[in-house]
C-alpha cells in the first residue's frame, strides 16, 4: 500500500506527525472535492473575488480565493505574471516585450514583472 500512495500521490511528513500531499490541492466541487495536479495547472487567472484555474486535463474550475492565498499553495514553478496571473514556468512558451505565451494563450506582463521572469530562465547564446 505504501508504494501504491508514492505512485499516486506525493507524501510528506508534516511537523505534527502527520502526512500532507505536496503535489496537488482539492478545490469544492459539486458536493465533493476535485483533486488538482500542480503540474497539469498552466494558468489561474483572477476575476475579480474568484480565481480561474486552466489544467491541461480539465475545463477551468472556479473558486473564490485570493491571488496570494493561491500563491502560498503553490510550488516554486509558479510565477506571479501580473496582478491577477499565475503561471506554471514548465508551460512557458514564449517571451515578448509586454506578454508572454502560455500554453498558446497570452498573458500580460509588466516590465518590472518581466525583469523578474528573465533572472529565472536559462538563454542560449
Amino acid at each position: 500500500l505504501k508504494d501504491l500512495r508514492k505512485k499516486w500521490t506525493k507524501l510528506e511528513n508534516t511537523k505534527n506527525g502527520g502526512l500532507e500531499i505536496t503535489d496537488a490541492f482539492f478545490i469544492k466541487k459539486d458536493n465533493g472535492l476535485l483533486k488538482i495536479w500542480f503540474k497539469d495547472i498552466y494558468l489561474i487567472s483572477s476575476d475579480h473575488v474568484y480565481l480561474n484555474i486552466h489544467s491541461i486535463n480539465n475545463k477551468p474550475q472556479q473558486i473564490r480565493m485570493s491571488v496570494g492565498s493561491m500563491q502560498e499553495l503553490l510550488p516554486d514553478f509558479f510565477f506571479k505574471a501580473n496582478r491577477g496571473s499565475l503561471i506554471n514556468l514548465n508551460y512557458l512558451e514564449q517571451i515578448f516585450s509586454q506578454h508572454i505565451i502560455v500554453n498558446k494563450i497570452e498573458v500580460q506582463i509588466p516590465k518590472s514583472y518581466r525583469v523578474q521572469l528573465i533572472k529565472l530562465v536559462k538563454i542560449a547564446k
